[in-house]
């Protein structure tokens, strides 16, 4: 089911995250937020390393090129999960929940990335969530009462 809320199209999916659409007046935030995500990477990986007391989950978000149905070319966002650097100079990992525009490609699936594709990280410090820079917008845009407990779960960032 697709819903429209502050000019984004929201894709709802039972058993799945839902997927937000943002609008050309909406996207400079998430650009901002991804920015903001990949200026504090270095954190991620030190704590994916060397995790501290209570961290774990540790996935990224990344960029994938896609094509629509109408043709048109685009990106889609998806968290990657069990993220390995590759001999190559690259990443691997496994898709962690099912993608919209990837034929062929399903939630665990291994899928090759660059450092260039990703977009945002994440991970659990005991039980708060830290990173999720583009999630974190997306929370302003959703004012569905389940994603109250989701925003309590929300931890302080580096800065």
């Amino acid at each position: 089911m697709q819903v429209v809320e502050k000019g984004n199209a929201i894709t709802r999916r039972s058993g799945e995250p839902d997927i937000i659409t943002y609008k050309r007046d909406n996207a400079a935030r998430i650009l901002q937020a991804t920015d903001e995500a990949r200026a504090h990477l270095a954190y991620f990986w030190e704590h994916r390393e060397h995790p501290g007391r209570g961290e774990a989950m540790f996935q990224l978000k990344v960029a994938f090129p896609v094509t629509n149905e109408e043709g048109e070319k685009g990106r889609e966002h998806i968290w990657v999960k069990d993220v390995v650097k590759t001999s190559g100079g690259g990443f691997a990992g496994r898709l962690d929940n099912e993608p919209m525009g990837m034929p062929g490609k399903h939630s665990g699936d291994m899928v090759d990335f660059t450092a260039l594709m990703i977009s945002d990280w994440g991970f659990l410090r005991r039980e708060k969530l830290i990173g999720f820079y583009t999630s974190r917008v997306q929370l302003q845009d959703d004012s569905s009462p389940e994603l109250a407990r989701f925003r309590t779960r929300l931890g302080e960032n580096p800065v």
